[in-house]
């Protein structure tokens, strides 16, 4: 049989170049019974570990290499790059590649990450190294007819590896490149001794691959399929090539066939995971080592806890788990997240209440790691560290989303700068992402892709072909021919990484220097990651820690702060109460706005069903709010509220079952059962637990029988124990454990208990955290909270404004300065700091122009500020402010240039205002819609008023809802609304039809609007920005939060009440109405006569009597209504 190996291939890792799905490679390689395969991916060894991992297991020795780019000086950004192959020969090797892969990036990165001769020469122990392709610097000089060049080259190699470690690679793709090469090769391997290798340049598993790689290769380079010159593999022979092709292209050269077996054979990579690598924790002389610090730390804050006499049960666990802890050697572990969650204290930086699994641990919470109480909640140990099944335990941390930075640099200079790094995480071509890119490259239009895309399910693991399965409207979109080669191609490369970036949370903490361990990489953003992912880090045994930050955290600090400085109280979290009725309220009523966990939609309609009274309740809805278990929430509604009784499937359930009314909520529930009916420990059942939850079936059945026969000593019928275990298996697919959502319920009790007592000092903080993001939407609902909560938002003011959103009293939130476009953080403090100096604030303009530095206050800031109304409070309309701008600011010029200078002015050191400053002409103010056009351009919205709040009668008549409730219609429903028009785009449809989409505002928030083809003609006149509109249309879900809305038709706001106002009503209390107020009425009635019949709402003794008046018919104009309003209650006149 004939026996040969691929020593040259590249993986998805190869980014946007390699498609070969590491599984496919390992099971193609054992289906040509090749003992050996390699991985040598360009630049990088991102798939080494998963590699070695999935061989091994499949009995196939890993070839860990990769493709390197060489450089004639790596710090000079010049000259040609070559490539070379580096295979590890064994463990030091594989450090070396570690070395030579890490300092590619940090020291020789110019477009690729390069090496060169010197840094060969010191990292060439244990590596095997091959030529390359004909990229490679000895084939590249043959072919470019310079053999004593390429002679030369290949002396220099062998001199660094060794005549045993350098071969000479040979490639025949039918390229006739690779022809001139394999002449000058055999030539140089037979003068200089050195051994052949025949390879192939694998880039692809199958030759019918070819075309779907030529198209990976335009998502790669931006390119489209027809463009002549673009990328391109020439040839459809870079796949993956059986023994028996290779032995017939390479029939000439038998040795170098049996050269890729013997250099397989000599590479012997061992690693050991059972290693755990911890960060040395250096302890002071009083404890002895760190298990001693650990032991007595823990004790301390047990006692600080749970008081001197602390319970029975307490006492129990505490001992258990540091025992436990520490006969599996992770009492440093522990120690590490100790000491920098207390120097997060140390530094001012918020840390939260708990995440994960590891909110399960008494030692974790006497520590104060976590603040939640694993023996009041009821939570467990062993669903965070299993002693019978020893895996790294995993702590996620939060900290306030300003501090995380903070956190990251005190652990980089405990532990070394070198030893510390943030991880990679790759993004895939995803089922929408793969459509979306390979229509590009096929230059299908954009709008079909885009319309393709919004068909596929926009839920997590989504796949091709689960969509295929579960829409119908995907299902024929794929049948029609035109599709076919589309869904084709994009499924050959659905899951293929796409791209390389920091992990957002993800850090990793090594005993040395990391790159002992692992390889570095660098980011765009020029950020050193590694280039091992979590679940690598993890398996070769570092410490990996998720260091988050939480936006929440940074809100309710800011929240407690303002409200210590705005009414001088001083607020405990930890010590509020945990049955406050003010704010159960707040989450019985759905009014979540700005409330962690608890904001969406639909999560609020089932507040208001369930009504929480209890922090239970509020962590089963945290659990049960996600894909799956959210199925089981009407039913945990009805039996909370006892329109459903409450039954176990066994009575000796009931203890852990009772608090969620016998509906299975948590995967510790299920551990719980486990172990109450079966008796399994805690551990065993937690094995269970995973293995229902990843669906691995024989562990399944296996732990099935364990189930069975333990339920039956139970005294559990066979038929109750298999139906309770199909249903465990069932809800452990999806369940939640209960530790995280108990820290993140607690959370989000602290925000609604601070929304309760303290709304203008919670809105205004919240507020603040979205001055820095992108969109305007949560700044909308916001404010419209606050208006609901009777809050007023003050317009910006130099004389009264902070820098981020401040208090006045308890009703009054006052905008930011760094609010306003174009005031940066810098600017916004030059202006509070003067204001300070000056006693508090500004005698005039002219003080102000003089007193903030010029550095601070440029043409543009000055200009937003004006416009912004954010100087009115000095007397002048905004127009005559504008319009005096370069007056005004080459005065401050002059006068902060006499000041640096010590220069008298012209006039000495009169304070003759007349000499002092420049008059200033008097302008009438901006027309009132300019005025809020420019409030809405400089402060995202409206202050002094709102254009839609002249229409508020017909948009309470005639809409379906507001923007903010288009969230809870399902897709396909009908809806209107009124709004401001914005961001319209002329587009084309998949037809290449004309469409538009633009995005219409509301006081609530914004949504986007599409008209297609058929709409336009009616309508165009009518779609363009500050249009005041009505639209028709309906919801286009496209999964998630995120809606737009299908435009059927579209009015001006302003017709709106002629086309649909049917009438007019009036209520007026018969029993108290002044007759005066009554001849008013008719006089109003009598001069604004039309075709609107009125209807009187009569209130007499109790009763509501109503009449059409068709005496008084009239014109429902704004001006009719709002003078019937001052005689009578806004409430009492309203349209119909």
């Amino acid at each position: 049989m004939k026996e040969f190996v691929h020593l040259h291939l590249h993986t998805g890792y190869s980014l946007l170049d390699g498609a070969c799905r590491i599984d496919d490679v390992v099971k193609l390689a054992a289906s040509y019974n090749m003992g050996s395969v390699a991985i040598t991916d360009h630049g990088a060894l991102f798939g080494a570990i998963e590699f070695y991992i999935k061989a091994k297991a499949a009995g196939i020795n890993p070839v860990i290499g990769q493709e390197f780019y060489i450089a004639k000086d790596r710090f000079k950004r010049e000259g040609k790059n070559f490539h070379l192959i580096l295979l590890a020969e064994n463990n030091i090797g594989l450090k070396n590649l570690y070395k030579l892969s890490s300092l590619a990036y940090l020291e020789g990165f110019y477009y690729k990450p390069r090496i060169d001769m010197e840094l060969l020469r010191e990292y060439s122990d244990g590596i095997i190294a091959l030529s390359s392709c004909i990229k490679g610097e000895v084939p590249y000089w043959i072919i470019q007819g310079d053999y004593e060049k390429a002679k030369s080259v290949a002396r220099d190699y062998v001199d660094i590896f060794g005549q045993e470690n350098f071969f000479l690679e040979l490639q025949d793709h039918g390229l006739e490149d690779e022809e001139i090469a394999i002449e000058g090769l055999v030539r140089l391997g037979k003068e200089l001794g050195l051994g052949l290798v025949a390879t192939n340049d694998v880039h692809y598993l199958q030759r019918d691959d070819h075309f779907a790689h030529e198209v990976l290769l335009c998502v790669q380079t931006g390119k489209t399929i027809s463009d002549e010159n673009r990328m391109s593999f020439k040839t459809e022979q870079f796949y993956f090539k059986s023994p028996e092709e290779m032995y017939e292209l390479f029939a000439d050269y038998p040795d170098a066939l049996e050269n890729s077996i013997r250099i397989a054979e000599r590479c012997s990579v061992n690693l050991d995971f059972s290693k755990k690598y911890m960060p040395r924790f250096r302890v002071s002389d009083e404890y002895s080592d760190v298990e001693d610090f650990l032991r007595k730390q823990a004790k301390v804050g047990f006692v600080r806890r749970y008081g001197e006499n602390p319970p029975k049960e307490a006492v129990e666990r505490f001992n258990y788990e540091l025992d436990v802890i520490c006969k599996l050697g992770f009492a440093g572990y522990y120690s590490v997240v100790y000491d920098f969650v207390e120097a997060a204290r140390r530094l001012g930086v918020p840390v939260g209440p708990g995440r994960g699994s590891g909110t399960g641990s008494i030692i974790a919470y006497s520590l104060g790691i976590t603040n939640i109480d694993p023996i009041r909640y009821n939570l467990l140990f062993e669903r965070f560290l299993n002693p019978e099944r020893v895996t790294m335990p995993d702590f996620d941390i939060d900290f306030a989303d300003w501090g995380r930075e903070k956190v990251l640099e005190y652990v980089s200079k405990k532990y070394g700068s070198k030893s510390v790094c943030q991880i990679i995480t790759f993004g895939t071509l995803s089922a929408r992402a793969v459509i979306k890119d390979v229509g590009r490259a096929l230059e299908y239009p954009y709008a079909r892709m885009d319309a393709i895309t919004k068909v596929i399910p926009e839920v997590p693991h989504m796949t091709i072909e689960r969509a295929l399965q579960e829409s119908d409207k995907l299902r024929e979109i794929y049948r029609r021919e035109e599709y076919r080669r589309l869904f084709d191609v994009a499924r050959r490369l659905e899951g293929l990484p796409r791209h390389a970036s920091k992990h957002a949370a993800g850090v990793v903490i090594a005993p040395g220097k990391l790159t002992d361990y692992a390889p570095l990489y660098l980011t765009k953003d020029k950020e050193v990651i590694t280039q091992f992912d979590m679940n690598s880090l993890e398996k070769i045994g570092l410490l990996k820690i998720d260091f988050l930050g939480l936006r929440t955290l940074g809100i309710i600090d800011a929240t407690v702060k303002r409200i210590e400085k705005n009414r001088g109280e001083t607020i405990e979290l930890d010590n509020i109460p945990l049955d406050d009725k003010k704010t159960f309220e707040i989450f019985a009523r759905g009014e979540t706005a700005g409330i962690f966990q608890f904001e969406s939609s639909g999560m609020r309609t089932y507040l208001k069903q369930l009504k929480p009274d209890t922090i239970s309740d509020l962590i089963a809805m945290n659990a049960l709010y996600r894909p799956g278990p959210i199925e089981s929430i009407p039913r945990y509604i009805r039996r909370k509220h006892g329109e459903e009784g409450i039954s176990y499937p066994h009575p000796s359930l009931e203890p852990i079952l009772k608090e969620t009314y016998g509906v299975i909520v948590y995967q510790e529930q299920v551990m719980q059962i486990a172990q109450r009916l079966a008796g399994f420990s805690l551990g065993e059942a937690d094995i269970l637990r995973r293995a229902m939850g990843k669906k691995k079936l024989d562990i399944m059945e296996r732990e099935r029988e364990r189930f069975l026969e333990g339920s039956k000593k139970s005294h559990v019928s066979e038929k109750v124990a298999n139906e309770l275990f199909e249903s465990m298996a069932k809800f452990a697919e999806y369940a939640f454990n209960k530790s995280h959502a108990a820290a993140y319920a607690v959370l989000a009790y602290q925000t609604a208990y601070l929304k309760a007592h303290y709304p203008a000092e919670f809105i205004a903080s919240s507020l603040s955290n979205e001055i820095a993001s992108s969109g305007n939407d949560e700044t909308l609902l916001l404010i419209n909270e606050s208006a609901r909560l009777g809050l007023e938002i003050l317009p910006p003011n130099v004389q009264e404004s902070d820098v981020f959103y401040s208090c006045e009293g308890e009703k009054g939130i006052r905008v930011g300065l760094l609010k306003i476009k174009n005031i940066g953080e810098g600017s916004a403090s030059a202006i509070v700091e003067a204001r300070k100096r000056l006693g508090g604030s500004f005698k005039d303009i002219f003080e102000f122009l003089n007193e903030v530095p010029k550095s601070a206050l440029n043409k543009r800031v000055f200009e937003s500020l004006a416009l912004s109304g954010a100087l009115d409070s000095f007397g002048y309309t905004r127009k005559t402010v504008v319009d005096a701008l370069p007056v005004l600011l080459d005065w401050a010029a002059m006068k902060q240039l006499d000041k640096s200078t010590g220069r008298m002015s012209l006039f000495g050191d009169t304070t003759d205002a007349e000499f002092d400053h420049p008059n200033i002409n008097e302008k009438p103010e901006f027309p009132a819609s300019e005025k809020l056009k420019y409030e809405k351009e400089y402060i995202g919205f409206y202050v002094s008023g709102h254009p839609l709040l002249k229409y508020e009668d017909d948009l309470r008549a005639f809409d379906t809802t507001n923007i903010a409730g288009l969230k809870a219609y399902q897709d396909g429903t009908s809806v209107s609304f009124g709004g401001l028009m914005s961001q319209v785009r002329f587009k084309t449809d998949r037809n290449n039809r004309p469409m538009v989409t633009s995005r219409v505002e509301d006081t609530t928030g914004g949504v986007e609007v599409v008209f297609f083809s058929n709409m336009l003609k009616k309508y165009e006149s009518l779609l363009h920005d500050s249009m005041l509109v009505f639209v028709e249309g309906r919801v286009s879900s496209r999964g998630g939060e995120s809606i737009s809305v299908i435009a059927n038709a579209v009015y001006p706001l302003e017709s709106i009440r002629e086309q649909r106002m049917k009438y007019l009503h009036i209520k007026i209390d018969a029993d108290q109405i002044l007759t005066e107020d009554m001849e008013s009425i008719r006089e109003i009635l009598s001069q604004n006569r039309g075709n609107i019949p009125v209807v009187l709402n009569i209130l007499s003794g109790g009763k509501t009597y109503r009449f059409i008046s068709y005496e008084y018919t009239t014109t429902g104009s704004i001006e009719l209504i709002r003078a019937l309003r001052q005689v009578l209650e806004k409430e009492n006149v309203w349209i119909e």
